[in-house]
């Protein structure tokens, strides 16, 4: 069997050819509508705005999403995007599209939404479709995101920011806050800035802050970290600033999720500096306190001291009127009368030191006295001390008891010379004028109470042990020192003559770095005359001066009544005592018709002299009153000025003084010179 034979093929016609070529064109368009639904399918899923547009700016394809935003302007499609998006008749200015079709790059802008859209502010993206073949830019693919929440967020968050910097720029206090790792400032309010001068932002804050090259050692970041949110306090000085800050520190967490210092300082240096004063003037006035107190207590003792000392003093200078010159008790009776002298020199230091006692003063060279006294106590002061004068010529004078600031000087330099303590060193003595304010007063012991302006001064200054402030705060009680008991009063009298004089002392030293005393007196005024030295009244009889007349004497010492009655005698006049201010006054009304002159005492129980004398002259106004006292006669005279005192006396006072004083008030008896032979020569034993 033999095979069948193959039949020729034949190409295909023209007719075939074009139907192939129809079914391929609708299978090609079949599947080209599949890709147009899929790429239609994503975009209509895509939830932020597409658009497609030609280099024309023509809307070539939008999706729903563009047709919901733009649905006022339907169909989108065909129309330029200007007209469809913006309702504008140009295209816009700024059009990120435009700049898309130039660059062919992607290009990015924020654009406002069509007027009533619920898009007001949309985030645009342009990006370029380009030919293949030759990189034309053919098209731009628009995406446009709804960003309207987040800017108003963005602006809701601006303005809260811009409030919190308002309200941390409006307090005065430094704010900050800083990484707690790099130490770098994140924030600084506006005082922080204002308070170092720069901005702080981006720079580490030990070194913008503190002027340190590496981190504190007492910086806070590991006490807050473990204190869970909690604020610390505490209390720092800058020296940076030279300020005082009360502190508040604690960790919170910065927007970028890291934990921060926040730190508030509250500038407390106000406050530390009226703290610091309000000790100081407590420390014033504690010590200002204790000084009345002991000065009640000096000035107590010394009334009872100078009424004994009337008592020694009166019955030895009658004692010596009795017997004869060429009697041995002579000497004696001069030495009595000596010593009781110069225990009287004491109980003036001891009213000195109440700082109310005034003296004989006048016109004074500040330069040449501290030279003089300074070159008479050289031999004085310790062989090991190396004196060095600086003595300014041309001082204006003060006015001062020349005797009282000699004190002064000379209490000061062995008080210098004993700090060497057997050691060489120098001592430096020094004069000069300087103008205080109130500030520079203040510094000085109780120098509150100072008017401002030219003081002269003297300064002594040595190098020996110093003082610890146990031992400066009790400087000024009397008989305290640090080398042996019982020296006296001391620098409690220097403070009481320099109180006195109207001037103030002030005082620097450290333990083992000596001691500077400066000792400031008020400059006197060129054209203010120095009061006159008051004399008391004396000098106006003769010794052998006896008067005549009826004396009232009050005086509460019993020994004083009976010395002063003698004394009185003896003098030829006639007495009337009283034992107290009350009983004078009595006594003077009942008698005034035959009393020629009053004597008071000025510290007596009940009324005091001052006010009987104001009691007297109400019930006689040309009564002559004279008034006795301790303290010296230039203070009565204060006191009692415009009120017609006809004389003062201050105690201890001589016989010579009384009879001076009594012999311009009283006439003058008519035996003169005879001694009263009534009298008894010897005067009774005063009870001591």
């Amino acid at each position: 069997m033999t095979a069948p034979k193959k039949k020729k093929s034949s190409p295909p016609s023209r007719e075939e050819l074009q139907g192939e070529i129809s079914r391929l064109k609708r299978e090609l368009a079949q599947a080209g509508g599949g890709e147009r639904r899929l790429i239609d399918d994503v975009l209509n899923t895509i939830q932020d705005g597409i658009s497609i547009l030609d280099p024309d700016l023509t809307v070539r394809h939008v999706n729903p999403v563009m047709k919901e935003w733009y649905r006022a302007n339907l169909p989108l499609e065909g129309k330029k995007c200007y007209e469809a998006y913006h309702s504008r008749k140009r295209p816009c200015s700024l059009c990120p599209v435009r700049r898309c079709f130039q660059s062919g790059r992607t290009e990015v802008d924020i654009v406002p939404g069509l007027p009533g859209s619920p898009a007001e502010r949309l985030e645009l993206f342009a990006y370029p479709m380009k030919d293949p073949a030759t990189g034309e830019v053919t098209g731009v693919v628009e995406f446009v995101r709804d960003i309207t929440a987040r800017v108003r967020a963005e602006e809701a968050l601006r303005e809260e920011h811009g409030r919190l910097l308002s309200i941390f720029n409006s307090i005065g206090q430094a704010i900050y806050v800083a990484d707690m790792d790099t130490h770098e400032i994140l924030f600084a309010n506006r005082a922080t800035e204002a308070d170092f001068g720069e901005s702080l932002t981006g720079k580490t804050c030990y070194r913008v802050l503190q002027g340190r090259e590496e981190p504190c050692d007492f910086c806070t970041n590991e006490i807050i970290r473990k204190l869970d949110g909690k604020p610390y306090y505490w209390e720092y000085h800058n020296p940076k600033l030279d300020r005082d800050y009360q502190i508040i520190d604690r960790v919170i967490r910065w927007p970028d999720g890291r934990d921060v210092r926040f730190e508030l300082a509250i500038d407390i240096t106000g406050r530390k500096q009226a703290e610091a004063e309000r000790r100081e003037l407590e420390r014033q006035v504690q010590q200002a306190q204790k000084l009345e107190s002991l000065g009640v207590l000096a000035g107590g003792i010394a009334h009872d001291f100078n009424n004994i000392l009337m008592v020694i003093l009166g019955n030895a200078e009658l004692a010596l009127e009795s017997v004869k010159s060429y009697s041995p008790a002579r000497v004696n009776l001069d030495q009595i009368t000596g010593s009781a002298r110069q225990a009287a020199d004491l109980c003036r230091q001891m009213f000195a030191y109440t700082g109310k006692s005034s003296f004989v003063r006048q016109p004074v060279n500040l330069k040449r006295l501290v030279g003089e006294i300074t070159h008479l106590l050289k031999a004085a002061i310790s062989k090991k001390a190396v004196l060095k004068l600086q003595l300014e010529e041309g001082l204006p004078p003060i006015e001062a008891d020349p005797s009282q600031v000699r004190q002064v000087v000379m209490n000061l330099l062995i008080n210098a010379s004993e700090a060497l303590e057997d050691r060489s060193g120098f001592i430096t003595v020094s004069t000069g004028a300087v103008l205080c304010d109130g500030e520079e007063l203040k510094r000085t012991e109780f120098g509150n109470d100072l008017e401002p302006g030219l003081y002269v001064f003297f300064e002594v200054a040595d190098t020996g042990t110093g003082m610890d402030e146990e031992v400066r705060r009790r400087l000024f009680e009397p008989f305290f020192s640090t080398k042996f008991t019982g020296r006296g009063l001391g620098l409690a009298a220097v403070l009481g003559i320099v109180r006195s004089h109207g001037g103030g002392l002030r005082i620097e030293s450290r333990p083992g770095k000596g001691t500077t005393f400066r000792v400031l007196f008020p400059a006197l005024d060129p054209g203010k005359a120095a009061p006159a030295p008051s004399d008391g009244g004396s000098v106006a009889g003769g010794l052998d001066w006896r008067g005549k007349g009826t004396v009232l004497l009050a005086e509460d010492e019993e020994t004083l009544r009976a010395l002063g009655s003698q004394v009185l005698h003896r003098l030829g006049l006639e007495v009337i005592t009283a034992a107290d201010g009350k009983e004078a006054v009595e006594t003077f009304r009942k008698d005034r018709k035959k009393i020629d002159l009053v004597l008071l005492d000025l510290t007596m129980p009940g009324l005091d002299g001052g006010e009987a004398l104001e009691e007297i002259r109400k019930i006689d106004p040309s009564a002559r009153v004279v008034i006795a006292s301790g303290y010296s006669e230039a203070d009565l005279a204060e006191r009692f000025a415009g009120r017609d005192l006809d004389g003062i006396l201050q105690k201890p006072y001589s016989l010579g003084r009384l009879r001076g004083l009594l012999s311009r008030l009283l006439p003058a008896g008519e035996e003169a010179g005879q001694p009263d032979t009534d009298q008894p020569d010897q005067c009774p034993s005063p009870e001591i």
